[in-house]
């Protein structure tokens, strides 16, 4: 709790907030996911607001947006919330704690997402490589590493966590107000990631595309689709 911490609050008003390998790596067939996107009557449950784009572009809806078809309006304030967050901190900021605790909730979709976007806006492969499966040997400020390794304990076991590791992140420059955005960060991560899991979403297809390697260190938990639509099967 950031109180028993000593977090200082801000003077401004709250407001509301946006959107191992090995045997993981195998893929697996399936449905989209484990509940259907449609409701009983077969039409369709729920809608978030860039089904109609997607189907434009890319002739088809990811995974993780069927997922979210019968909870549209929790998914527009999830969007908020952690666009809002991505504002504050900056993209590189905003996407490496993302990544930290997607790797640390083994969170394949997540993880992939994420890099993915880190990717785009022009990280070379390599580099990322090494943020994902050797954080002190990256391209890392000692910040950064700081802000990752607090993100995967926040995933991990939250309430692990005490003044101390509070007072570590302040003494790497953190200001109280950049702690408590790392924190909902990796939270609000908590949250998604595991629904997506919870309800048997898969990382789309499109992932496949990416470096080996790369895609091998990211995919953590839920194998990626083998085909668009397709998701890991349930368990047996």
């Amino acid at each position: 709790m950031l109180a028993c911490h000593r977090i200082a609050p801000t003077i401004a008003a709250p407001r509301c907030g946006r959107h191992g390998a090995g045997q993981a790596g195998r893929l697996r067939r399936g449905g989209s996911c484990f509940s259907s996107s449609r409701s009983r009557t077969g039409t369709p449950a729920g809608r978030p607001p860039n089904y109609a784009d997607e189907r434009q572009g890319l002739g088809r809806v990811l995974n993780l947006h069927r997922a979210l078809a019968h909870i549209p309006s929790l998914a527009r304030h999830f969007e908020a919330m952690t666009g809002e967050l991505k504002a504050q901190m900056g993209l590189r900021r905003y996407e490496l704690v993302t990544i930290a605790a997607a790797l640390a909730l083994r969170s394949s979709y997540c993880a992939l997402a994420h890099a993915s976007v880190l990717l785009r806006d022009g990280m070379e492969p390599d580099e990322l490589l090494r943020i994902v499966t050797d954080p002190p040997g990256a391209a890392l400020t000692g910040a950064e590493r700081e802000m990752m390794a607090y993100a995967g304990e926040i995933a991990r076991d939250a309430a692990a966590i005490d003044p101390a590791r509070i007072e570590r992140l302040r003494a790497h420059g953190f200001a109280d107000a950049e702690i408590s955005r790392i924190a909902a960060t990796a939270a609000l991560r908590s949250f998604f990631s595991k629904y997506l899991d919870a309800v048997g979403t898969a990382p789309d297809a499109d992932y496949l595309a990416l470096p080996p390697e790369l895609r091998e260190a990211l995919v953590r938990g839920r194998a990626i689709a083998a085909a668009p639509g397709d998701t890991a099967a349930p368990p047996a």
